[in-house]
């Protein structure tokens, strides 16, 4: 897999510490570009701002060209498309504060929906999306160029770089979308994992207030122990997260055994 330039992307912000590591990591080997949020948008999701002008802006990130957006994940990928009307080899979503597990709950990320979008608008066949399971006040964080990556250097960042190597190595093992977790303390071991297929098996319920007609998310996993071959075993065994994803959502399966059939109702 040969790899000249890679966009970065995420829903953190154009500044944040995980994009700050990957500039800090890969600038000397690869052309890198970076277009994403302007301000912090983790749990987004895939939302658009059809109905709104959309400012943005040209600046820079650790001295390596930049453009922030001041929308969603998915509007920063759209804007890439038109402002820089090319396909770039490579493409990383994160690194993200907070970890991006279960297939139901992927849906919520702005990281996973930023990822997804480069694929289907083609400016990339090849995207990692990249979470690290960090604590609840980390999840939100407003980030700054004022703050010191230092003490994530050798972990996530390091490690971050060599598993960037070993894909390319590898040619993404055959995937157009990788959807990798850190766990929170470091590790140097990875595993191919399938998402949990029940996210309410992961994270509490909803906590409602009755008197207040409100309700508000718990951020707490639940004490449960996970296979170890599902993205949330694999971080609580603390392991490195590799699971293979598609964008389309499609069932190749069914549709193969159905294409071609059609009745009237």
């Amino acid at each position: 897999m040969d790899v000249k330039n890679i966009l970065i992307t995420g829903d953190d912000g154009y500044n944040s510490i995980g994009t700050r590591l990957l500039i800090h990591f890969l600038k000397n080997e690869y052309e890198l570009t970076i277009c994403a949020t302007k301000t912090q948008q983790s749990g987004i999701g895939g939302k658009m701002n059809l109905n709104e002008k959309i400012a943005w802006h040209e600046t820079k990130v650790d001295g390596i060209k930049a453009v922030w957006v001041d929308s969603t994940p998915v509007d920063a990928v759209e804007f890439a498309k038109c402002y820089y009307n090319k396909k770039f080899d490579f493409a990383v979503s994160g690194i993200n504060l907070g970890a991006n597990v279960s297939g139901g709950a992927m849906i919520s990320s702005g990281t996973v929906a930023a990822a997804t979008r480069i694929l289907s608008l083609g400016l990339s066949s090849n995207v990692m999306s990249v979470g690290w399971d960090l604590p609840t006040e980390y999840w939100f964080r407003n980030h700054s160029e004022e703050d010191d990556i230092s003490p994530y250097i050798n972990y996530p960042g390091e490690t971050m770089h060599k598993l960037i190597k070993k894909i390319i190595e590898n040619n993404f093992w055959g995937s157009e979308l990788l959807n990798i977790n850190f766990p929170e303390k470091p590790t140097n071991k990875a595993i191919f994992t399938q998402p949990l297929a029940d996210k309410g098996k992961f994270y509490l319920s909803p906590l409602l207030d009755g008197e207040t007609s409100t309700f508000t998310y718990s951020s707490k996993p639940k004490e449960i122990k996970f296979p170890i071959n599902t993205d949330a075993g694999a971080i609580q065994h603390s392991l490195i997260s590799i699971t293979p994803c598609k964008s389309n959502m499609l069932n190749d399966k069914l549709y193969n055994k159905l294409k071609g059939n059609n009745f009237v109702l």
